[in-house]
Order: C-alpha cells, then structure tokens, then sequence
C-alpha cells in the first residue's frame, strides 16, 4: 500500500475524467468522489469489495485505504478530489472523525443530476463565473452524499493513526499543494508544521511512505503528467510551471518516475476523449 500525493489542482479540489483500470492498494488524505459514466468496475475500500455501476456514486473517505479491481473495458468515471482547504479546516476534520459504512449511493437521482451539472460546467467554456458554480455543485453533492451515506465510529486503531499523523502532516501537504511551483525547503515545511526538522521528516515519514523532498518531487512529476494532456505549453515551459529551473534535471525525474520521456508520454496522451466520447452524459 502506498500513500497517493494529494490533489494536483491549485484550486483545493480537482474534477476529470478518467478512463478505469485496476490500480494498488493505495490512500490519500483527500475525499474522492468517484461517480461511474460507463460500465463497470470493482473498488474495494478498507477490505470491503463494492461493484460500482452505471450512475453510481461513491465515497471514498480521507486516509481509507481501497483499490481499483477488475474494471470492464468501457469503465470511466467523474473523478472529484476535495482536500482540506476545499471543505474548510474545521468541516473536514468533522467530516473525516467517522468512517463511512456504506459508501456507495446506487443510481441515486438527486446525487447524478449534481454529477452532470457539474460535468456541463466542465465541458462549456470555463470562466470565472463558471469555476464559481462548479464549487457551489461540488459543496451540494459533498452535502447530499454526507445526509445520506450512513456512517460509523468504530474505525480501525492502524485508521485512527494513519488519520492522526497525516492530519498533523497537513499544513506541509497543503504547502506543495499551493506552492509547487516555488522553491520549497524542508525548514520551511517543518516550519509550518510545527516541528523541528529532524522530528519532522521523521512524521512526514510515516505518513506519507516516503521523503518530503521525493514527495515534492513526484507532486510536481504528476503536475506536468496533467499539464501535458494539453498541447498549448512546450515541454520547457511546463518544466518551469512546476518548479524545475532546469529541464534536464525535470526530464530525467520524469523519465525515471513515469518510464518515458516527457515528449514521448504527451505524444502517447495527446488525444483528449473526454468531449467527444461522453458529450451526451449530460442529456441522459
């Protein structure tokens, strides 16, 4: 199992689409929305196995453990990614005390109409007032799915300590989140989270799996990973907007994260199905 870095949006939160295939046991510390346009596939959250359908929708809460099973070939999903800063400090941290029992909603008419309000929004052309809407549709569905999804408080010890720690983590996940594309030192994220560096790296350790600075690292991989679906930025630039002032260094952590050149993936990723393939979502 490994830890999944949080949103690569600057915004707090972060909706797609995203073609489904198997994928590890993995967690983060976002909520994850996930809501099935297409076929169908297996997700298991904390152990227990859920067959995700057509226009169901499906919650997967902070710091809980799941992963992609068998998916059909046609499997797509909205994918929404709330963090922290989305929901606010003090309703997340609510929100994130009790563990859903029952995650899923299936074919649940007033959950799907918000899914495909915010779907149109993605598809016409984006403005301010656009993006505006979306986050008042993204804070609706959070609040139905929340009014409806029964929940507990029994969750597991290994939970409530992977909750802990990742939540003490959150002021340096919330930093590269925003910040990415600076000049980020560890004394700067230890200093934000209120620890002195050696205690830190040893925290930011066994919440995440991994590094602060390899953590960064492959935030920023996974930035440009995103930013290369589009063609309007150079490779060069795209290496600057994620805070790598030399190329070299970016294509060689690239290449070495992701097993291509950066050239190679967007020449592989370029073709965006996303409007031509599920354009009538929104009319059924």
């Amino acid at each position: 199992m490994f830890f999944q870095p949080a949103l690569l949006n600057d915004e707090t939160f972060d909706v797609r689409i995203s073609k489904m295939e198997s994928y590890p046991l993995h967690w983060h510390s976002d909520l994850e929305i996930l809501c099935c346009i297409e076929g169908t596939m297996n997700l298991s959250v904390e152990k227990t196995e859920y067959t995700v359908d057509k226009g169901d929708v499906i919650l997967v809460g902070s710091c809980e453990p799941h992963e992609v099973g068998e998916c059909t070939p046609d499997a797509t999903v909205i994918e929404i990614r709330l963090g922290s800063l989305f929901c606010g400090t003090t309703a997340f941290k609510e929100i994130i005390k009790k563990r859903f029992e029952m995650p899923m909603l299936k074919n649940d008419t007033e959950a799907i109409n918000e899914v495909r309000h915010i779907f149109s929004l993605l598809t016409d052309e984006r403005s301010y007032k656009g993006d505006l809407e979306i986050r008042g549709r993204l804070y609706l569905l959070l609040t139905i799915l929340l009014k409806k999804l029964s929940t507990t408080m029994h969750m597991s010890e290994k939970h409530k300590k992977r909750l802990a720690i990742t939540m003490r983590m959150q002021k340096a996940l919330d930093l590269v989140a925003t910040r990415y594309s600076e000049e980020i030192s560890l004394d700067e994220a230890a200093a934000v989270s209120g620890y002195e560096k050696s205690a830190f790296c040893r925290m930011f350790k066994t919440a995440t799996d991994t590094t602060f600075h390899k953590y960064l690292n492959d935030y920023r991989i996974k930035k440009a990973m995103v930013l290369m679906e589009d063609n309007h930025c150079s490779i060069a630039e795209i290496s600057t907007m994620v805070g790598f002032s030399q190329q070299k260094n970016f294509s060689r952590l690239f290449k070495s994260s992701v097993g291509v050149s950066p050239s190679e993936y967007r020449r592989i990723h370029l073709l965006d199905v996303g409007a031509l393939r599920y354009a009538n979502f929104k009319e059924k």
